[in-house]
């Protein structure tokens, strides 16, 4: 079960950025506590008390007991964490969001479904384990709430499947979605054959261990420009918008997750929030006309969450904007593409294969190359020296993606692909 732990807050009467600025400048986060009876109330807590809370936690559902301060009286308050806000680039908390909760009255919530064990089928016939659903929709009182749930798929041979119904719930769960939905499966072992792309990109794969210097981008002339906006008759060139990364706070800022920097920030731009949806494993929204997702199956199994998720849509893959990090294109540069090779990038080659195709478009972020080992750069966070230049290059990169989007991905190469 969800261990509840005690956190001491103040109300916070005062308001506006300068008000924020100076909660943040004595060492406190800027909160906010609603639901329930009571009214909503501005709270400040400690940096340091709720970084230590956030980092004991084993599962995403924490349940607070807030001890309210307001100098004549102490107030307790039974409440969850419902969101908690870093930032976009330094990763650091911001805000936090609780939700007043009873102990007597059911919550919904969604809990961490945790593998445990080496399916039989992957261990003895090398197939491939595939979990379809990584956050289960539950309701049940506010002490029976658990940090995550472990399902047992060790006995899952080449071609089980294991249902909603199949997981053992702790006493008190109830799960909410469909019984049938499938959570985990055992797939044959197979080999992607890679398609044939009449392109240049696809007679010269990109490869991100060995990748040649890029020839310059052709800058085309302003009338060059307006004569290919003349052509784009389309209302919404992309009608779907997924930026690819890693779900989890620890990584939040990092490198690998520049793709979730753009989506967040174009969601901010329509005024609009991402939502969960557990049956697609995503997090998703709509805004002018298009969807924007956020799989939350971890990079390198993306493909899977995108090409269900744009196949019940109906959606081409001419109509996807795939938005990734590239640690072989330098820092703060951006390279659109409307078709080629993954490059050595894991998360993007799901979406190939899942999709069958290298004709996905994409926008490639540049992190700048790696010093040492590959993996812990781009799992690492940006150095205080780049933030100024990261911030930058995720508002250019999710203008480029809009500009993709009203004019066509040839106009956008020519105006975003340029070196800085």
């Amino acid at each position: 079960m969800s261990n509840q732990v005690k956190l001491s807050a103040r109300p916070r009467n005062e308001a506006g950025r300068n008000a924020v600025r100076g909660v943040r400048a004595r060492g406190a986060i800027p909160a906010v506590i609603y639901g329930g009876e009571d009214v909503t109330t501005n709270l400040e807590v400690d940096k340091r008390d709720i970084e230590n809370i956030l980092a004991r936690a084993v599962g995403e559902n924490i349940l607070v007991q807030l001890e309210i301060n307001d100098g004549q009286k102490t107030t307790s308050r039974l409440s969850l964490i419902q969101e908690v806000q870093h930032h976009p680039v330094r990763g650091e908390i911001i805000h936090v969001d609780f939700h007043a909760v009873s102990m007597n009255e059911e919550i919904d919530a969604e809990v961490v479904l945790e593998p445990e064990g080496e399916p039989v089928g992957v261990k003895t016939f090398g197939g491939l384990l595939q979990q379809s659903m990584r956050l289960l929709p539950i309701r049940c009182l506010p002490q029976n709430l658990p940090e995550i749930i472990v399902v047992d798929v060790s006995g899952l041979n080449i071609g089980d499947t294991l249902h909603v119904r199949d997981i053992k719930l702790p006493p008190g769960v109830t799960a909410v979605p469909d019984e049938e939905l499938t959570v985990f499966l055992v797939s044959e072992p197979t080999v992607a054959e890679e398609p044939v792309v009449a392109t240049e990109e696809a007679v010269a794969p990109e490869v991100l261990k060995e990748k040649k210097a890029e020839e310059p981008e052709t800058t085309a002339e302003p009338k060059q420009i307006r004569a290919r906006l003349s052509r784009v008759d389309h209302a919404t060139i992309f009608r779907l918008v997924v930026g690819l990364g890693n779900p989890g706070r620890q990584f939040v800022g990092t490198r690998h997750n520049v793709g979730f920097l753009v989506a967040e920030e174009l969601a901010r731009g329509a005024a609009i929030s991402c939502r969960c949806e557990a049956q697609w494993d995503a997090e998703v929204a709509l805004f002018g006309g298009r969807l924007l997702m956020k799989p939350q199956t971890f990079m390198n199994l993306s493909g899977e969450a995108v090409a269900n998720y744009a196949r019940y849509h109906r959606i081409d893959q001419s109509e996807i904007l795939v938005i990734v990090d590239d640690a072989a294109i330098r820092l703060g540069e951006l390279r659109l593409r409307p078709s080629g090779s993954a490059g050595g990038h894991n998360g993007l080659e799901s979406v190939l294969i899942h999709m069958g195709t290298e004709a996905v478009p994409r926008l490639r972020i540049g992190i700048g190359a790696a010093s040492g080992v590959l993996t812990d750069h781009v799992l690492g966070k940006f150095e205080p020296s780049e933030i100024e230049v990261v911030e930058g290059t995720v508002s250019r990169a999710a203008d480029a993606a809009e500009f993709a989007n009203a004019h066509g991905i040839e106009a956008a190469m020519n105006l975003y692909n340029r070196k800085q």
